[in-house]
Parts: C-alpha cells; sequence; structure tokens
C-alpha cells in the first residue's frame, strides 16, 4: 500500500509540474495580439540584461526608441512564434509571451537572460494610435501627468521658452549646447554649424543642411524628449545659469509649415551625433 501511495504521490507531482509548465504558453495564448500591442506601446520599458541595460519606447508602426550608445539604424519589432523580436541591424533580442508590465523574461542574442520592466510612471501615458513617446508622462511632472494634460503651449510660449536660455542636448552617445535665436536660426556652442528651427506639427524641427532633429511639445524645461534618426531618445534640458539669446528681428519661425532646409526625415542628426547608416525597409 505504502508503493502504491508513493507512486499515485509522483504521479500527482508530475501532474502539477506539467501544469506549471504550461501555465505560461496558456496565458501566453490568453493574449491577443491587440493585448500585446497595447501593453508594449504603453509606456517606456527598462530593460536589464547581463551587464547592461537601457531604456525603449514600443511603436505601433513596428520601430523601437532605444536610449543607448550602440543602438544603431531603424530597429523594429514584431509577434511571431509566441514571442516578441526585437530586430536590430546585428543581433535579435527577444521577449516571451505573455507580456507582464511588472516583468517580463526574454533573452539577448548571446543566449542570456533579459528582465523588461514597464517604468513607473510612464504605464497608461499612451491614449491611442500616436507614438508613444508623443504622450508619456513630461519629464520633471508628477506621475499621471501626460503631454496632453498640460496645459497648452502657443507658438509664441514656446519660442519664448527656446529663446530665452540656451539648451542642453543629450543623445545617446552625445551632448551639445545649442542657441535658439528669434530669427528662427540656432547655433552649437563651440561648433560653426548651424540650423534653423521652426514649430511644425507639434514638434520643434531643427533643420541642418543634411539632417533634422525633432523636440516633441510640450516642452518642458526640467526635460523635453525627442527623437533622432536612429530611433534613439534624445533629451534637451534648459540651461539654468545662461543668460537670454541675443534676439534679431522677429520672424516667422515659429509658425507652422514645412521645416526649413532639406534632409529624409524628421528623425537625426549625423554630424558628430553618431554614424550615417542605410535606410532599413518599414516593417511588413
Amino acid at each position: 500500500m505504502s508503493k502504491i501511495g508513493f507512486s499515485s504521490a509522483i504521479i500527482i507531482l508530475a501532474f502539477g509540474a506539467l501544469n506549471f509548465t504550461c501555465a505560461p504558453a496558456a496565458l501566453a495564448q490568453d493574449q491577443s495580439h491587440e493585448d500585446i500591442l497595447n501593453l508594449l506601446t504603453n509606456g517606456v520599458w527598462h530593460f536589464e540584461g547581463n551587464g547592461w541595460s537601457n531604456d525603449r519606447v514600443f511603436q505601433r508602426n513596428g520601430t523601437v526608441l532605444v536610449r543607448a550608445g550602440n543602438a544603431r539604424g531603424v530597429i523594429k519589432w514584431k509577434i511571431a512564434s509566441g514571442q516578441v523580436n526585437i530586430i536590430f541591424e546585428d543581433h535579435i533580442d527577444v521577449l516571451y509571451l505573455p507580456i507582464d508590465p511588472k516583468g517580463t523574461k526574454g533573452m539577448d542574442e548571446h543566449g542570456n537572460d533579459i528582465l523588461a520592466t514597464i517604468v513607473p510612471g510612464s504605464a497608461g501615458a499612451s491614449s491611442g494610435p500616436p507614438s508613444a513617446l508623443d504622450s508619456l508622462r513630461p519629464m520633471g511632472q508628477p506621475a499621471g501627468a501626460t503631454a496632453s494634460s498640460m496645459a497648452p503651449q502657443t507658438a509664441m510660449d514656446v519660442t519664448g521658452l527656446l529663446i530665452s536660455k540656451k539648451w542642453r542636448f543629450d543623445g545617446a552617445n552625445w551632448t551639445e549646447t545649442r542657441v535658439f535665436k528669434m530669427d528662427g536660426t540656432m547655433t552649437i556652442e563651440g561648433s560653426d554649424r548651424e540650423a534653423r528651427w521652426q514649430i511644425a506639427g507639434g514638434k520643434v524641427v531643427m533643420a541642418f543642411k543634411d539632417h533634422k532633429d525633432i523636440l516633441m511639445l510640450p516642452l518642458d524645461p526640467k526635460g523635453t524628449k525627442g527623437m533622432d534618426e536612429y530611433g534613439r531618445l534624445v533629451i534637451a534640458t534648459q540651461v539654468t545659469d545662461s543668460t537670454p539669446a541675443t534676439a534679431a528681428a522677429p520672424a516667422s519661425s515659429g509658425a507652422a509649415g514645412p521645416a526649413p532646409g532639406s534632409g529624409s526625415s524628421y528623425f537625426g542628426n549625423s554630424n558628430g551625433n553618431g554614424p550615417a547608416t542605410t535606410a532599413t525597409p518599414a516593417p511588413q
């Protein structure tokens, strides 16, 4: 009888282990494509790997914004074979389904574990199809605040903030100080490069000869998010100890309309802000 009882216990434990093993798969099946899409694009995700970490923003158009110095080219993501593939130019990171904002496991290109969690305060910031970056909680604002919940900024408000002081720009692997002028021009301290700026399409567009950078509105002096051409986050912070920029004769640079200068997109800088790359086809 004791042998029978012992064998039964083993069988029960085996079934229990099997059910536990199958539980994640069952949960993954419970998450529809739309569920996964909504979870991933609902804020900023912090990734922790073996000796590295970075923040990523998943966008509904199939691209990923990454704040990391080694991020190059257009980074894409797609759901395939029960996992989320994050596709870089030279490797693929994986997140396993189901997606859990409190902690989703994955694997890097070397087979090491990854853990991705949604950044506190950014969950629920995205309200629909627009880019998650466009509606994230502005830096320096209390939890629950979003770009859309901040006081509206007119073109005059934006212009006043830009020209009142210098702005420090921090990219994935570069930093520089920019001075905005009322006549629609912009200079970079310590450089002979110049650009033109204007407000267009809910963004501040900074057009150089061969590329364009953007900042998302509304402007936050404590930290305004933007993007470069590689899909990497850019943060612009107003420099508190600078004097107001010298204003020239007012012009219409603050009005909405086509961005000055030329360039292939609103995302970019290649002069000292990272190597140029070959464009990657849009995700299918």
